[in-house]
């Protein structure tokens, strides 16, 4: 099979998992909103905004560096067996942090164990991520998405029995966890088509690895606090109904942000193969055609949320977060809905940043990442320091849509220097445009049902994108050249 073809497949199956577990993804939302109540569902958010920070920290950009391994031809078995004991170390010790600090956090007894519990999951999400890229970096996404799927719909089924027992947030807690414990066995069992999992450190291997990680891993962190640490102020400085507010349109932004990294996941072996072999005519085609998807999938979500943020809203997490409000500015109550309509900027902004960021770590520079993600965690920690005392959740939001600029901001200025390709932005243009004028349709049929909004935007917006010229056969035919 052509690089081309296996690219193709690879994001295929990737956009056809992601379609399967954003539905997996919204029902779980829907049916825990719905049961834990908003002050609940704040509980639920701050647990895992905890956690996330050390499950980032244990992780400390290893993925990446794995993939580069992989496909640099150091032998399969030997990165493998090396990236399993170190990411365990890691996870150890990181696991042990978060134990340790949770003590002195005034939360209340309950979301202490729901935290506790859930700290065991950065254990076999460690080792996941190793297998899938492994899988990555062969292009055969279809496992990690067959693993994922499996384990999400076993999860969800837990999830349900927990609501209909009433057995509180524990079980909710254990049971949205044990989908990772699955998916990690899973993933375990596909890898021995590639490997024979093991463990064992060589001196060599670890210190170069670690070197290399370094900074990938600084930024993945200081990306995490920007990314997470308005969660947890939210819950240090406001009630757990703020954070209610907040979590749901949160969740949604990080259902839509996972698709642009898994797209470019789906790129990055290509992209550092064409880099490595010094072969820019390849590597142009391919940059610019990613980068032109990503301006189709940014315009088009961010039209359709934008517009349709309260039905959207309304069926996920239901009328008590339209209906709920601790903010009020200019006379207007700030609910869950608006909070997603600013958030979806931050979105719209994270499809470029996630193909910028992963670039500059191709071109060998993750080095020049760590100016602008210092600047941006600083910005983001004081804004919302300053702000979520007064401004609550809407600040929170705000301030997370400024943070992602500053990061696209000094991405493009490096890529622009270091790159050895020129971006070209006439369909950036024309699909902004055409957003534009999605947008405006569905504003004129916002209230109608959401099963007649949806199909006439896809509608709308595809037939903008033919007639424009931003799409074409090419389009589809080809994402690389051979």
């Amino acid at each position: 099979m052509s690089l081309t073809r296996k690219v193709a497949y690879n994001f295929s199956v990737q956009i056809a998992g992601k379609a399967i577990n954003t539905i997996i993804g919204i029902l779980n939302v829907a049916i825990i909103t719905r049961y834990l109540g908003v002050a609940g569902y704040g509980d639920y958010t701050t647990t895992f905004a905890y956690i996330a920070f050390f499950s980032v920290i244990s992780d400390f950009g290893f993925f990446w560096i794995i993939i580069k391994r992989i496909t640099a031809g150091e032998g399969d078995e030997f990165v493998i067996k090396n990236s399993l004991s170190i990411r365990f170390i890691f996870a150890a010790l990181v696991f042990l942090i978060a134990l340790i600090l949770l003590p002195f956090l005034p939360y209340t007894s309950i979301l202490k164990w729901a935290i506790v519990l859930a700290a065991f999951s950065i254990f076999w999400s460690s080792q996941t991520s190793v297998y899938t890229a492994l899988f990555q970096a062969k292009l055969k996404m279809d496992f990690a998405v067959i693993s994922e799927v499996i384990a999400r719909v076993i999860s969800m089924g837990l999830i349900i029995l927990a609501v209909k027992l009433n057995q509180g947030l524990l079980w909710v807690v254990g049971a949205s966890l044990a989908g990772t414990l699955i998916n990690f066995v899973i993933s375990f069992i596909f890898s021995f088509r590639f490997v024979k999992p093991s463990f064992g450190i060589n001196k060599s291997f670890a210190k170069q690895f670690l070197l290399e990680a370094l900074p990938i891993g600084v930024v993945s962190i200081l990306g995490l606090i920007y990314f997470k640490v308005d969660t947890v102020i939210l819950s240090l400085y406001k009630s757990n109904i703020d954070v209610g507010i907040y979590g749901t349109p949160y969740k949604i932004l990080e259902i839509l942000m996972a698709t642009p990294l898994m797209f470019v996941g789906s790129v990055f072996p290509a992209l550092s193969t064409a880099f490595a072999s010094s072969d820019h005519a390849k590597m142009k085609t391919l940059f610019q055609k990613s980068f032109d998807l990503l301006s189709i999938g940014a315009f088009g979500v961010m039209a359709v949320v934008i517009a349709l943020a309260k039905p959207i809203t309304n069926l996920i997490a239901g009328k008590e977060f339209l209906n709920a409000s601790t903010v009020v500015l200019w006379n207007r109550p700030i609910s869950a809905d608006i909070v997603l309509q600013v958030l979806i900027f931050a979105v719209g902004i994270s499809f470029f940043n996630s193909l910028l960021t992963n670039s500059v770590v191709i071109f060998g520079k993750q080095n020049r990442l760590l100016k602008p993600y210092f600047i941006a965690t600083v910005f983001n920690l004081a804004a919302n320091i300053l702000l979520i005392p007064i401004y609550s959740y809407l600040a929170a939001a705000v301030t997370t849509v400024v943070t992602e600029l500053i990061i696209l901001i000094y991405c493009w200025l490096i890529v622009r220097k270091e790159a050895p390709v020129k971006i070209e932005y006439e369909k950036f243009f024309l699909t902004m445009l055409v957003g534009l004028i999605t947008f405006g349709m569905l504003f004129v049929f916002k209230n109608f049902s959401l099963f007649f909004t949806i199909p006439l935007a896809l509608a709308v917006y595809g037939f903008g994108l033919l007639a424009s010229g931003v799409i074409n056969k090419e389009t589809f035919i080809k994402l690389a050249q051979k």
